[in-house]
């Protein structure tokens, strides 16, 4: 009998596991669903070996001709985050990563109306890439957000949907050139990957996180107050950050001090 009440205490005791919150099952599901979107937004860069061949089966280009828009796939995916990165600061990830699959699909489906190899460079190599390097980058910020403890494992199911690619989409153009040719092929490759918008809906900035810069902003805001009433300069960015964030000076007391406090009559 007493070993059962032990069992009962410790069962009681252990943690469980959250439905919201950092690192709960919500946290999870978002990792699944960019994991996901990573999958089908990264996947051209998955399929370059066949896009390669493909480019100069289809247009009889050379092989430096149909190497361009390959090579340009990876580089200006990178180089995008030079934007993607204050973008998503600027204006949370969220619409960043849902802007990232449309402009890469676009850029997939556009690519069914090149005329030549060089066309490609324009479609395959920049518009494409634009838009998976938005994803790209605004991904990691969003399981950063949702994760405390766990965040290198969520980052590892993140990547591991990128890879999963390599086994599939290559197939898929395979089938795909063979029954429609390789043009109706990335026709039907950029309408695929617009599910990585989908997914890219799903995602969102955590309650909590926006709990937590309220509060940040809100402090900010009353050390201002005290800093203006005792002589200190503002900005102007101060100065509407006191007006817009906390509303008039009482409120702002109230938030900060309580009632019948020193400070508070001052």
């Amino acid at each position: 009998m007493p070993t059962a009440n032990v069992d009962s205490t410790e069962s009681e005791n252990m943690p469980k596991f959250q439905r919201h919150g950092p690192d709960s099952l919500h946290s999870w599901l978002t990792a699944g669903a960019c994991a996901l979107a990573t999958f089908f937004g990264m996947a051209a860069r998955r399929s370059s070996g066949f896009l390669y061949v493909a480019i100069m089966d289809t247009f009889n280009a050379s092989r430096s001709q149909a190497a361009w828009p390959t090579i340009l796939l990876g580089g200006v995916a990178l180089l995008t985050g030079l934007v993607a990165g204050p973008l998503a600061h600027r204006y949370t990830a969220r619409p960043v990563a849902i802007a990232g699959g449309l402009i890469g699909a676009l850029g997939l489906m556009t690519s069914y109306f090149a005329a030549n190899a060089e066309h490609l460079i324009i479609t395959l190599g920049i518009i494409h890439p634009i838009g998976s390097g938005m994803l790209f980058i605004a991904i990691p910020t969003i399981i950063n957000e949702h994760f405390l403890s766990y965040k290198g494992l969520a980052m590892g199911v993140n990547f591991a949907g990128a890879a999963m690619g390599t086994f599939v989409f290559p197939k898929f153009l395979e089938l795909a050139t063979n029954e429609y040719g390789f043009k109706g092929a990335l026709l039907l490759f950029g309408a695929l990957c617009l599910n990585a918008v989908a997914f890219s809906l799903f995602l969102r900035q955590p309650s909590w996180l926006n709990k937590r810069l309220e509060q940040e902003r809100e402090a900010r805001a009353g050390n201002l107050l005290i800093q203006n009433e005792t002589g200190g300069s503002t900005s102007s960015e101060d100065t509407v950050l006191l007006k817009h964030s906390l509303g008039d000076k009482a409120s702002v007391k109230e938030k900060r001090f309580a009632h019948g406090s020193f400070r508070y009559g001052l």
